[in-house]
Parts: structure tokens; C-alpha cells; sequence
């Protein structure tokens, strides 16, 4: 396909979606599919499109029938500004039958952050979709900032309009100053790099770490990471001190992994094997007090990834609630989500035993409470106070 063939593509999508936006967020039915990729790992992929007029951080629920068995599972992702869309892509090694079904997804979302990453794709003729089905091209810093650390997605296509894959700037563009330029290439699926023909929705995303979370000495553990590759299956020894992972790079060039740990202790010292041979790796603390552990991912690299030098030590802090159920109060106080969404958020506090109840019903919370959330928001009370204030009403069933 040529450049300008990327180019009336594009510009015809406009059109055809703005004379069909209505104010929600979802995932349009032809832009959601699930595959098989080159290592039989069932991925499922699609483009998330805000029509609010706010950006929006969602959370996509993605279930699927696999035989017998339903999986589903959880995705929290990154800000997406109005009027936009964002290609995701989310992988499943759980699943085992040949032909499961993959059902509509689920949308949650909470009112997300008004600066965009100022990143946009250059239409011309270094635009190109080569032979093998991978893409080059050029961005350009529209910003009068100077941009670090944001990756560019894009939906993959074949014949017929289909939806193939989701392709990621594997290097992260960096330092890239107002009015710059810089190259960037995308590589599909080798399972589906036969059958590309156009890229569409080139989308910057500034923020795409992963969270995660496994078991650790009889406790939940949460980390993050931030790749161009995908890890999976985290899980920690018996004493808790080794971590380790499954990991994926299906493309023909070199990416990076950066993990962030909570610090158990500002002795620990890492080391970092892959399919038991040693990696080249730099550890770090950031001015958040959280462990850094960064290396660089060879082309077409898998197998199992381990890091060893946890403390044993380690206690799991149910006090430190994530940030986003605070940014999910801020909005429903200020009337800006509903209170299924809050509640949600809610859920995990109480999943996750950051609110100590017994309590396995369904609730909803008074509208006084709404103060309360936006004072916690704020700042004006403390984490402690707020999880109180929630064990009372869950504890005492008072609901409206």
C-alpha cells in the first residue's frame, strides 16, 4: 500500500466516525479480535475510543470461553484524550482449546488527565508499509515541550478492513525537543505480518506501564512494568526472594524491560537470569523509594526470566492505597463517574484486604458520603480514615 493510500485511509476514518460519535467510551465491534500469535499465545486486540468530552483512564474486562473454563481478567490502562482512540493489546496463555469464544468487552473508566503527549505521525511519502509487513515512518514534537518515554501504537490491517494485530514502537521516543523529528518502526505478528496492508490510528501513548500483582509470602505483592515485550505467570519461591516470569519478544529487534518493585529493604541486590544465563541489567531507587531493574531485550528472545535478591522480609502494607481509587473518589465526588464506578474501585479495596470486612453483598453507598470521598481526595483525611468510614457502612448494611 502506498502512502498516500495510508493517507486517504486515514483521513476517510475521520470522517466516517465523526458523523457517527456519540458520548461514551467503547471498543467498535470490527476493531476487537482475538488470534493465535506466533507462539500460540492467545492475544486479543482492539482500539479503545473516547467520545466524553474529558479524557478518560479506562479499565478493560475482557472474558472469554475457553472450553469449559471462563476466563476473565482485568486490564487498567492509560489516558486517553477526547475524540480519540488508543490501540490496546493483551495476551492469554491460560488459554488452552483451539477455538475459544471471545465475548464484548467491558468498559470502567475514570476522568483522566488534560495534557496530551504532543506526539503526532508525519503523512508523506517516509510513511511506508513494507514487504514483511512491518512499518516505517516519522513523528514529529508538536509540543513546546520536550517528550521522554512515550511509545506510539497503531492498528494493524488487512483485506476487507479486518483488524490483524496492534503494533508498538518497540524503542520508546525520547528526549525528542519541540518542533523535532524522529524515526520509528512497527512489526506485526509474525503469525499475520503475511496478510498487512495498512496501519491506521497511530496513537502516542505516554503511559504504558503494566501493573501486576502475584503472591508473596501468603500476601499480595504488587510491582509494574514498562517493555516492549510481554511477561507473564509472576510468581515468587517459598521464601519470597526470587521472582520469576515468562517472557516474550516476537519481533526481530532489540526493546528494553524496566520493572518497579516496592523496596523491602535498601540492601537488596538483584541478579537477573534469563533461561539461566546471565543479564546485563542496572538496579536503581527512584525518588518514589521504589526499586528500578532495567535491561535491554534481545530480537526474538523467550523463555523464563528470574530476579533473585528479594528480602526475606518482606510485609505486605494494606495502608498504601493505589493512586487511581483516590483519582476514582475525586471523580465521583465531583460527579464526574457514577457510583458503579467508585464502587468498583471500592471492590478491589476490598479484595485486596485493604478494608477488613466479611461482608459479601452488593452495596450502595449513601450520597453523603460523597463529601467524604472528596475530602480523602484532597488530602483533608487520611487513608486510615477513609477505610474506616467504609468498613462502617459495609460492616453496619447501611445502604440506601
Amino acid at each position: 500500500m502506498t502512502s498516500l493510500s495510508i493517507i486517504i485511509v486515514f483521513v476517510f476514518g475521520i470522517f466516517f466516525f465523526s458523523q457517527f460519535a456519540y458520548a461514551e467510551v467503547f471498543i467498535p465491534e470490527k476493531e476487537y479480535v482475538g488470534y493465535f500469535d506466533s507462539d500460540g499465545i492467545y492475544t486479543v486486540v482492539g482500539a479503545i475510543r473516547n467520545w466524553e468530552s474529558y479524557p478518560v483512564i479506562p479499565t478493560i474486562s475482557i472474558t472469554i470461553l475457553d472450553g469449559d473454563e471462563i476466563i476473565k481478567r482485568d486490564f487498567p490502562y492509560v489516558n486517553i484524550m477526547p475524540s480519540k482512540d488508543l490501540p490496546f493489546k493483551f495476551k492469554f496463555p491460560e488459554v488452552k482449546t483451539a477455538n475459544p469464544i471471545l465475548n464484548e468487552a467491558e468498559i470502567d473508566f475514570i476522568v483522566g488527565f488534560n495534557e496530551a503527549p504532543g506526539l503526532e505521525v508525519i503523512y508523506d511519502n517516509t510513511l511506508v508499509v513494507h514487504d514483511d509487513g512491518h512499518v516505517t515512518g516519522r513523528v514529529i514534537n508538536t509540543s513546546e515541550k520536550t517528550i521522554s518515554d512515550v511509545k506510539l501504537l497503531a492498528v494493524i490491517h488487512g483485506k476487507g478492513n479486518v483488524v490483524l494485530d496492534v503494533g508498538q514502537n518497540a524503542v520508546p521516543i525520547t528526549n525528542l525537543g519541540p518542533g523535532e523529528i524522529a524515526e520509528f518502526a512497527m512489526y506485526p505478528d509474525p503469525s499475520v505480518s503475511s496478510q498487512v496492508l495498512y496501519y491506521s490510528c497511530f496513537a502516542p501513548a505516554d503511559d504504558t506501564i503494566i501493573p501486576v500483582s502475584t503472591t508473596r509470602n501468603d500476601e499480595r505483592f504488587f510491582f509494574r512494568y514498562d517493555s516492549g515485550a510481554w511477561y507473564a505467570y509472576a510468581e515468587f519461591n517459598d521464601k519470597g526472594t526470587e521472582l520469576t516470569m515468562r517472557m516474550q519478544n516476537s519481533y526481530p529487534i532489540e526493546t528494553y524491560a524496566n520493572f518497579e518493585f516496592p523496596v523491602s529493604s535498601v540492601d537488596e541486590k538483584f541478579d537477573v537470569t534469563l533461561n539461566g544465563e546471565q543479564v546485563e541489567f542496572l538496579q536503581s531507587i527512584d525518588e518514589m523509594g521504589n526499586w528500578h531493574v532495567a535491561y535491554t531485550v534481545e530480537p526474538y528472545s523467550n523463555g523464563v526470566l528470574k530476579i533473585n535478591g528479594f528480602s526475606e522480609n518482606y510485609e505486605f502494607d494494606n495502608t498504601v492505597i493505589p493512586l487511581w481509587v483516590k483519582d476514582r473518589a475525586a471523580a465521583w465526588s465531583s460527579g464526574m463517574i457514577d457510583e458503579k464506578s467508585f464502587i468498583n474501585g471500592v471492590d478491589f479495596l476490598i479484595e485486596e484486604d485493604f478494608i477488613n470486612t466479611e461482608s459479601d453483598q452488593d452495596f450502595k453507598i449513601p450520597k453523603w458520603f460523597k463529601n467524604s470521598a472528596g475530602w480523602w481526595s484532597q488530602g483533608l483525611i487520611t487513608d486510615e480514615e477513609f477505610t474506616q468510614s467504609l468498613e462502617f457502612l459495609i460492616q453496619n448494611k447501611i445502604f440506601n
